[in-house]
């Protein structure tokens, strides 16, 4: 393979239902959805990865169309092969309404990309037999046993992953964690100890919506997956 920056050949294209055959197979090669593709591009603001992008496969013509589609200001992805940045682009703009255009350096907010990686690294453990999808919170956390609210018990890993564990979505507050209990938390030694606590707390509490019935989007059931590890 030549080393100098290269064009990605794949085309991307819409037909009558959106993405075309073409682009759906790219998302499944590389196993990047269009919006979490961005926390890759993290390690491309490591000192010497921008330097050594230079070098790699150019991913920005894949990316131009997915952009424009999901109306995003800038877009960047990265492929990592065994272990080495073999693949980078990045696209857009900024902010909106500037023209500065986005660089492989930039630094991009992840936010809640980070759900993806943990579900990435759970789906890992369940392959390697660590854990699995029917894996319940009863099984979990064998020592809440008497504190752990009884409609959560069989609450999976698939419940929590999918946000339909009926667990509280905290977008507009701590509820049913009190100040006191914030302030509890906060002090934990170590983000570990936080999640835990955080976990052990909520999970005392009855569901705001029956598991397994509603889609409610939120930090707090990442937080008790990542807390099972």
């Amino acid at each position: 393979m030549n080393n100098e920056l290269q064009p990605h050949k794949r085309k991307w294209s819409k037909d009558s239902q959106g993405m075309s055959g073409q682009s759906r197979d790219f998302g499944r090669r590389f196993r990047l959805p269009a919006l979490a593709c961005v926390c890759l591009l993290a390690l491309c603001s490591r000192p010497g990865l921008c330097a050594q992008a230079a070098k790699l496969i150019d991913l920005s013509a894949d990316l131009e169309p997915v952009c424009k589609q999901a109306a995003m200001p800038a877009l960047g992805a990265a492929v990592i092969c065994d272990g080495r940045l073999c693949a980078a682009g990045v696209v857009g703009v900024r902010k909106y309404g500037s023209d500065v255009k986005t660089e492989l350096g930039d630094p991009f907010h992840i936010g809640s990309c980070t759900k993806a990686m943990t579900g990435s690294l759970i789906g890992l453990l369940v392959e390697q037999g660590k854990l699995r999808w029917d894996m319940t919170l009863e099984e979990a956390f064998p020592e809440l046993k008497d504190t752990m609210h009884a409609d959560y018990r069989a609450v999976t890993l698939t419940h929590l992953l999918s946000h339909r564990a009926g667990l509280p979505q905290m977008t507009a507050g701590f509820e049913p964690i009190t100040r006191e209990q914030l302030k509890e938390i906060l002090a934990s030694p170590s983000p570990a100890s936080q999640r835990r606590r955080m976990a052990e707390i909520v999970l005392s509490h009855p569901p705001v919506r029956k598991p397994g019935e509603e889609m409610l989007y939120g930090a707090i059931p990442l937080t008790a997956v990542s807390t099972i590890c």
